[in-house]
């Protein structure tokens, strides 16, 4: 999702010739999450998420790894961008075979989406008619938002040019939306594609739009090189766990999949403020309610983030309190949380939304930087660190 509403000052005023991100606010997945009346279940955490950079940014990508003739949108050197039809985009949304997303999203999360209540015993419905949203949420590209897009995709080619080759994608798949599913302005990433709401492709939204692709392609250079993945996330405190995780039924069956951070099994050790205490952590999303509600159609009305503790592959819970599900991480802990992943985004749901955003604004202070001048000297200190992987050295 990316409507964006500027928070007082205008993108030219923040970024000459860039689009802005310390005061933008995007309204996706993660736009959603901060804006709209949510619990937190942490008191610490309420406090700590008015660090940093305001910029919230999602995508999903999915890829149609089949043999279809497809539209180029460009084939100079660097990224390939094809256009895809609506038969096309209509099975690239509904597969995933790089992280499974049809395997493991449950039926509360495809209800919430469909916007109605389940009962228990008609999964197989429900996945049935998701699937069927996902494909009538398809549109055709016009020749208007081609000639928009290819002007995005110029200004990409250029600030993407000293990226190392190695990290980049040879090809994106982009679909259009009329974004039924998540809502209007949700953008989302499956694979090696970039799903884009109709309501997005806007001549007026170019910056916008090269923002939020930046952020969505670095998904999908985490999703395609683990050597990436891997270095990008220890840069925060982030390591994969040596076994898959456990999450209890009460917690699973209220999981929200994001898209572009599905898999969950990458954990952050955390020391205690107090008492030096050491325990390892998993960021998760889950619905604040067993089931759709009348009156609360917005999916994102129904997302909880919360760290939860992992001991020996089991993900911890504390019980419930009115419903909602709570996690068994101390206050005292948080702040070893936050001191890693630094204050550059407050999109901090997963790490690859965290790396996403500090991959943009990477770029963008690599062809600016006095935009660097914008963070704090922790925050600098880590977009330093990440420009050294993501650049190639002259």
């Amino acid at each position: 999702m990316d409507c964006r509403k500027n928070l007082g000052q205008s993108q030219e005023e923040a970024i000459p010739n860039y689009p802005t991100f310390k005061l933008i606010l995007v309204r996706d997945f993660s736009y959603f999450f901060f804006s709209e009346e949510l619990t937190f279940t942490n008191m610490l955490y309420k406090k700590a998420i008015g660090l940093g950079a305001l910029i919230l940014c999602i995508g999903l990508l999915q890829s149609c790894k089949g043999k279809t003739e497809l539209t180029v949108a460009n084939q100079k050197e660097g990224i390939s961008y094809q256009f895809l039809t609506k038969a096309e985009g209509e099975l690239a949304n509904t597969q995933d075979k790089e992280d499974h997303f049809f395997r493991d999203v449950n039926a509360l999360d495809m209800s919430l989406q469909l916007g109605k209540r389940y009962e228990k015993g008609t999964e197989s419905q429900i996945k049935e008619e998701y699937i069927q949203l996902l494909q009538s949420d398809v549109a055709e590209f016009t020749a208007e938002d081609k000639t928009i897009l290819s002007e995005v995709i110029d200004t990409l080619d250029n600030l993407l040019k000293d990226v190392n080759p190695k990290w980049l994608p040879s090809e994106i798949k982009l679909v259009k939306l009329n974004a039924d599913a998540y809502g209007p302005g949700v953008f989302y990433t499956r694979e090696n594609g970039i799903y884009i709401p109709k309501d997005e492709l806007a001549a007026d939204n170019i910056k916008s739009l090269v923002t939020v692709f930046l952020h969505e392609i670095y998904h999908i250079m985490s999703r395609y090189s683990e050597e990436f993945r891997l270095k990008s996330y220890g840069l925060i405190g982030f390591k994969a766990l040596p076994e898959p995780i456990s999450i209890p039924s009460p917690l699973k069956e209220r999981v929200l999949l994001n898209p572009d951070g599905i898999d969950m099994a990458y954990g952050i050790e955390l020391v205690s403020s107090t008492d030096e205490e050491k325990i390892v952590a998993v960021p998760i999303i889950h619905s604040n309610s067993e089931n759709y509600m009348e009156g609360r159609e917005s999916f994102f009305t129904y997302i909880q983030f919360d760290l939860f503790r992992v001991v020996d592959g089991e993900v911890v819970i504390g019980g419930e309190e009115s419903g909602v599900i709570v996690p068994e991480v101390p206050d005292l802990h948080y702040q070893s949380f936050f001191e890693q992943i630094e204050d550059n985004t407050q999109y901090i749901i997963h790490p690859d939304e965290i790396m996403a955003d500090n991959f943009m604004f990477a770029i963008f202070a690599k062809a600016e930087e006095e935009i660097l001048e914008q963070f704090s000297p922790e925050g600098r200190d880590l977009l330093e660190r990440f420009t050294k992987l993501v650049f190639v050295e002259h």
